[in-house]
């Protein structure tokens, strides 16, 4: 899979977000809008969900004193990766109890958030991320093509890379044949509904 690629201008922005919003819930409502715009290109990828809860909740899971904090924390989290922030009394954003400039924590989300290391570059990666969720199934029918090459027939055909098809009408049942093995399914459906009509 192929890394989502900031610019250095986004980079500064995700940055300024951390500096310039005093409380969680623009914290949140801001950070929704930055992966939202990030992610503009690949509307089928699953965001990072954002959730503001109690700290006190969070005790001896994040950390194991009872940190200088509001008594909120933002969670943010996607598939089996979690992260929570939290602002210090004296100010400070910080980011499980390990780093407090903004600069370090986006550092450390653009590392470690699946968002950012999930850009499918063929069908196999397409059909790896809907199967672990990180697809939305609503965009199923409107997956990215990655080649011009286009089978003859598309029936149930999701996506394809020029070597291989992504067929399937649910995640289930999703499977890759390679070109070859897909015309010659073709040419058996279309010999046996022959054969069937002629009857």
């Amino acid at each position: 899979m192929n890394k989502l690629n900031l610019s250095e201008q986004q980079k500064a922005k995700f940055v300024s977000i951390f500096s310039e919003s005093f409380g969680l819930d623009i914290l949140q409502k801001r950070l929704q809008s930055f992966f939202e715009e990030v992610c503009q290109n690949y509307p089928y990828l699953k965001l990072p969900q954002m959730d503001i809860v109690s700290t006190a909740s969070l005790k001896y899971q994040v950390y194991y004193q009872e940190p200088d904090a509001d008594p909120e924390t933002l969670t943010i989290g996607i598939g089996h990766w979690n992260i929570y922030i939290w602002r210090t009394l004296d100010g400070n954003w910080c980011l499980d109890d390990l780093y407090e400039e903004p600069i370090g924590i986006v550092a450390e989300i653009l590392t470690l958030c699946p968002l950012f290391s999930m850009i499918p570059k063929n069908v196999k990666n397409l059909k790896e991320l809907l199967e672990i969720g990180m697809i939305l199934e609503q965009h199923l029918f409107q997956l990215p093509k990655f080649s011009e090459i286009q089978p003859d027939d598309c029936r149930e055909v999701l996506s394809w890379d020029g070597r291989y098809l992504l067929t399937g009408n649910k995640v289930e049942n999703l499977k890759l044949y390679s070109y070859r093995e897909w015309d010659e399914l073709i040419q058996r459906e279309n010999f046996f509904n022959n054969e069937l009509t002629l009857k």
